[in-house]
């Protein structure tokens, strides 16, 4: 009789050196994205200030182990990275884009911002407030169509609000089964688009 070998993602919170249940959570999230959904250029930081009035995060990257002397508590850890292919694309560039028959994936993609949590921690309006002040603004997204009859592409340029992704992980063992759920989360107002 054969044992069982451990999963890639025991291995590898096994293997890794992780200095609290959060930090494990964000390397069991990046696991997902790079494995689960192909996600390349990911990057693990620490916003390591406590939120106050009048601070805002900084960010550094993991591998630096750049800590505060906050407790660990008040660490959060953020995923950037690429993924394989837009995550949303607002109602009205989607508009834009089906009325100049442009395909999506004629789009760079661009780099998004994942905030992994567990399924029972309670977040703040304002501790979500604290992670979007130190997200850095989108870039412009440029787009040209096919030309037109006169020969001349229609040019159209967006620029999405600050976004998040929230990986929202139910562990095995507290009524989950492991299993990453992702929500997308925008600073300010979406305006809900018109049907026609």
């Amino acid at each position: 009789m054969s044992s069982l070998e451990p999963s890639a993602i025991s291995t590898l919170l096994a293997n890794t050196t992780t200095k609290s249940p959060r930090e494990a959570l964000a390397v069991e999230v990046l696991h997902n994205l790079q494995h689960q959904h192909r996600w390349t250029d990911l990057k693990l930081f620490t916003v390591s200030s406590p939120p106050s009035e009048t601070s805002t995060p900084t960010t550094s990257p993991s591998r630096s182990r750049a800590r505060s002397k906050s407790p660990a508590s008040n660490t959060v850890f953020l995923i950037s990275g690429l993924p394989p292919r837009h995550s949303y694309i607002h109602p009205d560039l989607q508009k834009w884009l089906i009325k100049n028959d442009v395909n999506e994936s004629e789009m760079d993609v661009q780099r998004e911002w994942v905030l992994p949590l567990s399924l029972g921690e309670k977040w703040t309006l304002k501790q979500f407030c604290w992670v979007f002040d130190g997200l850095v603004e989108r870039d412009v997204v440029k787009v040209d169509s096919e030309p037109c009859e006169d020969g001349v592409a229609k040019k159209f340029e967006w620029k999405d609000s600050k976004r998040l992704i929230l990986a929202m992980l139910a562990h095995n063992g507290f009524g989950g089964d492991g299993t990453v759920t992702y929500y997308i989360m925008q600073e300010g107002e979406v305006k809900p688009r018109q049907n026609g």
